[in-house]
């Protein structure tokens, strides 16, 4: 099988959630299928194109990559703009953002070159170029990552500036039709929960669905050891706009909780780029900003937990999934947990029910442990390699089965 796979957030390096959750996709795909990728890398990066055509080559035929103002923080003003150019075109910005002329080209030339029996779009961010098929004979299959108007609507809720709350909500709603109308588009649509599942169903997708579980293999032993560990917790992740919300709720509601019961607790924060009002917090009441870290390998040998502190957001948090994988439970709000729960994940959505969660982590061994094996076994339940890469596959050719 022949595999076109357009990709909106280039899959290597894999440092974010979905970049990983790309990667794995593509290592499942290149089982049963040659696959040419496609996507884009932020245009201060041109080191990106050399970087995964040298490490992909185990999955991919080729991989090309088209250089755009991606990363928010870089081009804040060019987003913005955009944003704001997008209210008046035919597409919601999150596809707008990824429609340029050198894209379009690649892909007539791809098209041209060679006769692909899948085009997959991982992401809908990518589905603007999806008017360049017309009549070509390939499935066509969309990977939705979230069901992305869900997270605009969530967003404007916590805007405290009324314009900017309706300008959001409306995003919201735009992209909601826009979702609906081109996911039916489609032979076949991939999702990873059932959340999701149901949520697009409602909405009005009626195309055949399937749900991607991202291949897990459980470290064992565990990399924490109670007796190895401190009582430290870590957060993870890029800290832009929809993550700084949650952490900052846990900075100003939360952490303050767990320190009056537990003071030598700490919290070690992980992730690029954060932003001036979490920099703030660093070095005071047990908190360290980390910034970007290349290996977290130490960090998750000393912790007692993550913290998924997320109030925007959709899909799978695919880092809670490494954390469970490894051993090491999650303190999560209902948001981050969403199509994960079990009793690997203590879920609060109130400032006491998340500290209480952090502080039975840091001070209760046989709660500790209980939560690490049912953790991994989850992982083990729902997530093994080979049950991931068979029920893929089946989809993918039961839906062309359908086609032809």
């Amino acid at each position: 099988m022949k595999t076109l796979m357009l990709v909106a957030l280039h899959p290597y390096p894999p440092v974010s959630g979905g970049q990983r959750r790309t990667l794995d996709e593509l290592k499942v795909y290149s089982q049963f299928s040659e696959i040419d990728l496609v996507t884009f890398h932020d245009e201060s990066q041109p080191e990106m194109l050399p970087l995964m055509q040298e490490h992909l080559k185990p999955y991919c035929r080729t991989v090309d990559s088209v250089a755009i103002p991606l990363l928010f923080g870089r081009h804040k003003a060019r987003q913005i703009r955009l944003f704001l150019q997008s209210q008046f075109g035919k597409h919601p910005f999150r596809v707008t953002k990824f429609l340029v002329p050198q894209m379009e080209t690649l892909l007539r030339r791809k098209l041209a070159e060679r006769r692909y029996d899948m085009i997959h779009f991982n992401y809908l961010s990518t589905t603007g170029y999806l008017s360049l098929l017309h009549d070509y004979p390939a499935i066509r299959l969309c990977t939705e990552a979230n069901v992305e108007w869900e997270i605009f609507a969530r967003y404007a809720q916590t805007l405290p500036n009324l314009f900017k709350r309706l300008l959001a909500a409306r995003e919201a709603e735009r992209l909601r039709r826009y979702e609906v109308a081109t996911l039916n588009q489609m032979d076949g649509v991939i999702v990873l929960s059932e959340r999701d599942r149901d949520l697009l169903q409602r909405d009005g997708v009626h195309k055949p669905m399937h749900i991607f579980r991202r291949p897990m293999e459980v470290v064992y032993p565990p990399l924490p050891q109670w007796e190895n560990t401190e009582p430290m917790v870590i957060s993870l992740g890029r800290l832009e706009e929809t993550r700084t919300h949650g952490t900052l709720w846990c900075l100003r509601e939360v952490w303050h909780r767990v320190r009056q019961q537990v003071p030598d607790a700490r919290w070690h924060i992980i992730g690029a780029d954060p932003p001036a009002a979490i920099r703030e917090y660093h070095g005071r009441a047990g908190v360290v900003v980390e910034g970007f870290v290349e290996d977290i390998t130490p960090f998750l040998r000393r912790a007692r937990a993550c913290l998924v502190p997320l109030f925007i957001g959709g899909g799978i948090r695919i880092k809670i999934l490494d954390m469970l994988s490894v051993g090491l439970p999650c303190v999560s709000t209902t948001v981050g947990a969403q199509g994960l729960e079990n009793e690997g994940i203590w879920i609060a959505d109130t400032p006491e029910g998340f500290a209480e969660g952090i502080r039975e982590l840091l001070r209760n061994r046989t709660r500790w442990e209980r939560m690490q094996q049912a953790g991994q076994a989850f992982i083990l339940a729902h997530y093994a390699p080979e049950r991931v890469a068979t029920a893929t596959k089946q989809f993918i050719l039961s839906v062309r089965g359908c086609k032809q």
